[in-house]
């Protein structure tokens, strides 16, 4: 039976081939078809055996065959047509019914969107179908403004590109949406984990950031003003300008500085890790002996960072919404004079360490001795280093933060009169180590003899300098913070007038050598030769004879020149020297038994002045009445009759009277 169908159906179709085309469909219409074809399957009406088999029915392959992408979706199972990939195309899309009828109407109201295997869930259940299905019939003959339905991707990117702020790459660009965010809420219930998902471990402080604080979603520097006026608009609906990346890349590569702006501007390797921590910026990891080559000792390790440290000249960096000053942190040499001003204005070799330690500013390695040419003997070792270290006029250093005079340390010469006044006023040579000593200002090493013209002999020896070495009129010299007068040493006479008062009013000239000698002022071997000193003139002073202004020389050696008053003689014995010695005045040389009248008896124990009356010695008689002539007429009977008998002797002697 169905070959004799198959034959008629091939009859007439040779039969009708020789029609005009327009009546084609109209004649197998009304001979074999059931109805005319639709406007999407016009062009097979005069190929029935496009959809048609042999068999009973149309089979799906047939339809499959034209439609891929549903076949697609039938072999993976997937969409609505996958999920009844055992439901006959025919029954739910007709044929035969007129160029105007729609194979593909249903009804949106009941259509359970469940069956596409896609749910409307959350946000998308409020969502109208042509918000998703955007795409249009116009290239169908039927309903050209009525939405595609079929076709749509159920990816969240299929809908929402534009929408996109991630924009992933690599793999990440195969994940879809819904692995993280939910259709109830885009920024809620997010269901990723930065820990798993990812290898950046979201500790500290990042774990309460928002995903855009770091992955920013707009442009920089971006001035909506500029193309939208003054218009109030949202800008988080202005999608073309969302151009951020999720960086991931750039991530592995950069670091932290792929998010935070460079501190340090480059500085310091961008591992911050190694010096700071999640939970706080503040340095947590650092150890600045073991991260850089300068350790820090002493009282660097009390110092903060910004110390030495500091924020470079003109140079800023935007960091936490914040321009403030680059700090720098390389190059830092590790030289002192790096970070601390020259306190000695460079002079001194920049070798601080020498002569300071680091717990302290004061001198702790410093050797005077070994470190410098003058060595610190005596005194000196004891001195502070500012008796000697003085500051340079009109010259300061600010040091510590605070302004301080320059001391000078070199040039200072080694020279005493480098730091110490001149005491002598240039008198002397400068060369005080001649005289004076390092462990006291008294005189150590000065021998008068040698280094004068002028020997200290006799008395001179033992004669302190001060009693020859007087101090000058109005002149003075600051000598150890005292103001005292300037003493002379120099021209200084080598003669005795020059020191000493001469008491002979220069009458025997300047030469007391003649005279005088240095072991005492006793006179010498020639002293006195016209008129030998001995006895008690031994024993006067100059002065005693010498008065009134008397001259030495000159000076008569007569006893009675200076003797006038005490000459009991009157006058009349001028060679006193005949009768008398210097020894003893009283015990006269002069023997009255060598004279006319020696004297015996009674006249041995008289006083000259008994018959020298009147002090009258020569021509003095020698009678006995010459003396006792009223000793003889006071007696009352003189057996001779008086002055017959003038000759006492002849009766009397001189033993007794009687």
């Amino acid at each position: 039976m169905n070959r004799i169908i198959f034959a008629s159906f091939l009859l007439i179709s040779l039969i009708s081939a020789s029609t005009i085309a327009r009546d084609r469909e109209s004649v197998v219409g009304h001979l074999l078809s059931p109805g005319p074809m639709i406007e999407s399957h016009k062009n097979f009406a005069d190929n029935c055996l496009k959809c048609h088999g042999s068999g009973e029915g149309i089979a799906n392959d047939k339809c499959l065959a034209c439609h891929k992408n549903i076949k697609a979706d039938v072999i993976r199972k997937q969409g609505f047509h996958g999920k009844a990939a055992d439901t006959s195309c025919t029954e739910c899309h007709k044929d035969h019914k007129g160029r105007s009828f729609d194979s593909t109407a249903f009804n949106i109201q009941n259509f359970d969107h469940n069956s596409t295997g896609y749910t409307l869930d959350g946000k998308h259940v409020e969502v109208k179908c042509f918000q998703c299905h955007t795409k249009t019939r116009e290239k169908r003959g039927v309903r050209p403004q009525d939405p595609v339905y079929f076709g749509l991707s159920t990816s969240c990117v299929a809908c929402h590109k534009k929408q996109d702020v991630h924009a992933f790459k690599d793999e990440w660009a195969k994940k879809d949406c819904n692995q993280c965010h939910v259709t109830s809420s885009w920024t809620k219930d997010i269901h990723f984990s930065h820990s798993q998902e990812t290898h950046f471990e979201l500790l500290g402080q990042h774990s309460h950031l928002n995903c855009a604080e770091c992955h920013v979603t707009y442009k920089k520097n971006l001035n909506c003003a500029q193309c939208h006026g003054g218009k109030v608009f949202d800008p988080k609906i202005v999608i073309p300008h969302r151009t951020s990346k999720y960086k991931f890349a750039e991530l592995d590569e950069k670091g932290c500085v792929s998010c935070h702006a460079d501190y340090h501007a480059g500085q310091l390797p961008q591992k911050c890790e190694q010096c700071h921590g999640l939970d706080s910026w503040k340095l947590k990891n650092f150890d600045h002996d073991k991260s850089s080559s300068f350790k820090l000792v002493g009282k660097h390790a009390s110092v903060t960072c910004g110390e030495c440290h500091k924020p470079m000249a003109n140079k800023t960096v935007t960091f936490a919404k914040t321009q403030m000053p680059l700090v720098r942190y390389k190059p830092i040499g590790s030289q002192c004079l790096n970070c601390h001003t020259d306190y000695h204005s460079g002079q001194l070799p920049q070798k601080c360490d020498q002569c300071h330690g680091l717990d302290s500013w004061k001198l702790k390695n410093f050797d005077h001795d070994k470190s410098s040419s003058f060595k610190l003997i005596g005194k000196h070792a004891t001195t502070a280093c500012s008796q000697c270290h003085l500051p340079i006029a009109n010259k300061t250093v600010t040091f510590a933060k605070t302004q301080m005079p320059v001391v000078l340390y070199k040039p200072i010469g080694a020279q005493c009169l480098s730091c110490h006044a001149d005491y002598h006023a240039g008198q002397l040579p400068q060369k005080c180590d001649q005289c004076h000593g390092l462990d006291s200002w008294k005189l150590k090493n000065f021998d008068h003899d040698k280094s004068s013209s002028f020997k200290l002999n006799g008395k001179h020896a033992s004669v302190a300098c001060g009693e020859c070495h007087k101090p000058m009129v109005n002149k003075t010299v600051t000598f150890a913070k005292t103001q005292m007068p300037v003493v002379q040493y120099k021209p200084m006479g080598s003669n005795c007038v020059d020191c000493h008062k001469d008491p002979h009013k220069p009458s025997l000239g300047t030469t007391c050598t003649k005279c005088h000698n240095e072991k005492t002022w006793r006179s010498n071997q020639e002293f006195h030769k016209n008129f030998t000193l001995s006895g008690v003139h031994y024993n006067l002073e100059c002065t005693e004879c010498h008065i009134n202004n008397r001259l030495l020389s000159g000076m008569s050696n007569v006893c009675i020149a200076c003797h006038n008053k005490d000459d009991i003689h009157g006058g009349t014995l001028p060679n006193c020297g005949d009768c008398h010695r210097q020894e003893f005045w009283e015990v006269a040389k002069f023997k009255h038994s060598l004279s006319r009248f020696p004297l015996r008896g009674i006249h041995r124990t008289l006083d000259c002045s008994s018959c020298h009356q009147r002090s009258i010695y020569q021509g003095t008689p020698s009678r006995c009445v010459d003396c006792h002539l009223r000793d003889a007429t006071g007696v009352s009977a003189h057996p001779v009759p008086l002055p017959a008998f003038q000759s006492c002797n002849q009766c009397h002697n001189q033993f007794t009277f009687h």
